[in-house]
């Protein structure tokens, strides 16, 4: 049976590589001791950096513009895009929950709501609901617009956005990842490809909408194998969040934002 504060929550579409069979086993296990079993698992190997040439055939312009440093964010953003392209073709849900293979859920044990409250209290604008913040600037411990400064993690989208961000990005069968910079870098001598630049799923997943971000899940940072500050210390910030300061603030303050006392339940890293 599901978690009671989980009732209601739509499919989660986890993205994970044949070989990261330890991350299979890290959610699916939390997937288990929740009750959730309206997940799918995404095998993101289809589109390993390794071989980058044997798929470039599905993404548009010639893959010289992809330097090897952007075969990775390559990878992962036509990883997150196809992962919503199957949702759209293949189910009539109007929302859904996409994330990577290496997000704890477990403060769900600290929330003092539940989903249907989440989905009741949430913006009616809302085209987005990123349920993690990833940053190494500040976290705010309240629902607030997503910040540029803020990387990307688990996302609720609703269809509409589905769609408009697989227009944006795929067309006639290819994915195309480059945005052009400007004339200008031309015009100064810059090479065609320097005069573009790659859109990895950190500046494009949650910045086409309205999308918000709430404080509800961390990463498992134990299973980073380079050990990144920003991640340990947002998560950190996340646990002092929901065990020491969350009694301190209302549930209308932790979903609202603009408030004479944002300071407060805002933690820097």
């Amino acid at each position: 049976m599901i978690h009671p504060k989980l009732r209601g929550m739509p499919h989660i579409y986890y993205i994970n590589l044949e070989k990261e069979i330890i991350r299979k086993e890290w959610m699916e296990t939390q997937f288990s001791k929740f009750g959730i079993k309206n997940f799918t698992r995404i095998n993101a190997s289809k589109y390993l950096k390794e071989e980058f040439d044997e798929w470039s055939k599905d993404i548009i312009h010639h893959p010289e513009f992809y330097r090897k440093e952007h075969h990775k964010s390559v990878s992962v953003s036509v990883s997150h895009l196809e992962t919503i392209r199957i949702w759209l073709e293949t189910t009539n849900n109007d929302y859904m929950i996409i994330m990577e293979d290496d997000i704890d859920l477990r403060l769900v044990h600290y929330w003092h709501f539940d989903w249907e409250y989440l989905m009741n209290n949430i913006p009616k604008d809302w085209d987005g609901v990123q349920l993690m913040y990833n940053s190494n600037y500040k976290i705010y411990c309240f629902l607030h617009v997503k910040q540029s400064n803020s990387f990307n993690g688990p996302l609720l989208i609703n269809k509409n956005y589905a769609k408009k961000l697989v227009s944006l990005y795929y067309s006639d069968g290819k994915y195309n990842l480059l945005r052009k910079l400007s004339d200008v870098s031309l015009a100064m001598g810059n090479t065609v490809s320097d005069s573009f630049y790659v859109v990895d799923v950190d500046n494009f997943m949650g910045f086409h909408g309205k999308v918000y971000q709430l404080p509800l899940f961390t990463q498992n940072t134990d299973l980073d194998r380079i050990q990144r500050d920003h991640h340990i210390k947002s998560r950190r910030a996340h646990l002092i969040w929901w065990t020491q300061m969350r009694d301190m603030f209302t549930l209308e303050e932790f979903f609202r934002y603009n408030k004479p006392n944002d300071d407060k339940m805002t933690l820097t890293i």
